[in-house]
């Protein structure tokens, strides 16, 4: 009993019993309690708040998302979802095994980067503006090196197209002009790619038409014409 009124001391600041006896019976000391409680009810505020916030950082994964009209909301939510989101490959019994996607939300869009992780160690990078793909995006090999390489533009695919091999050399190659395969387009006249990327000057004739009749090409007959 004394330990059960000590532990209520401690939280409620119950009033003090005096264990002395006086006039036959125990006298009370008199205590404060308005005040004391008071701290209680802070340590509780305290508790539920702490509760709270913990129940805040939990991971958002796709099964806690609904898409409508292309929009992602929480479900049973009223706005569309802002924040991070992480996917996990499952173990057999259930639980969360390793990563398979993370990336974040911008008011119910894909927005930024968001990384895909293949169960073999590979990954691909994408980035985001208002749930589009945009600029370039990467797949890697396990080691880390670079893979395949596109370009996006709106969501659409623009650009070339390069495939690596595992040491890093260029393979297949495709231009796309928005989504469709194209042909690249041509360098500006008076240029040529070189090795390097860089522009480099058109060289003089270089055919028997050239040299004969001038870069115009003129056919024999005007040449002829022109002689006379």
């Amino acid at each position: 009993m004394i330990a059960s009124n000590g532990f209520a001391r401690i939280f409620f600041r119950l009033p003090a019993i005096d264990p002395s006896p006086s006039r036959g019976d125990q006298t009370l000391a008199a205590t404060p309690w308005p005040v004391t409680a008071l701290q209680s009810w802070s340590w509780l505020l305290i508790m539920v708040c702490g509760v709270l916030l913990l129940s805040g950082c939990k991971e958002i994964t796709s099964s806690d998302l609904e898409i409508r009209s292309g929009v992602a909301y929480l479900k049973d939510g009223t706005t569309p979802y802002s924040g991070p989101i992480k996917d996990y490959y499952k173990n057999q019994d259930g639980s969360n095994g390793k990563l398979l996607q993370e990336g974040s939300y911008n008011r119910g869009l894909k927005h930024d980067v968001w990384t895909t992780y293949k169960w073999n160690g590979e990954k691909s990078v994408v980035k985001f503006e208002a749930g589009l793909e945009e600029g370039s995006a990467e797949e890697y090999y396990p080691d880390g090196a670079i893979k395949r390489q596109v370009g996006y533009s709106k969501g659409k695919l623009n650009g070339f197209s390069s495939e690596y091999d595992t040491k890093g050399k260029v393979g297949r190659q495709i231009y796309y002009t928005n989504g469709f395969i194209s042909h690249p387009p041509s360098p500006r006249k008076g240029e040529s790619k070189s090795e390097e990327g860089g522009a480099v000057e058109e060289s003089g004739p270089t055919t028997i038409e050239e040299k004969l009749y001038g870069k115009r090409k003129k056919s024999m007959m005007e040449y002829i014409k022109e002689m006379f």
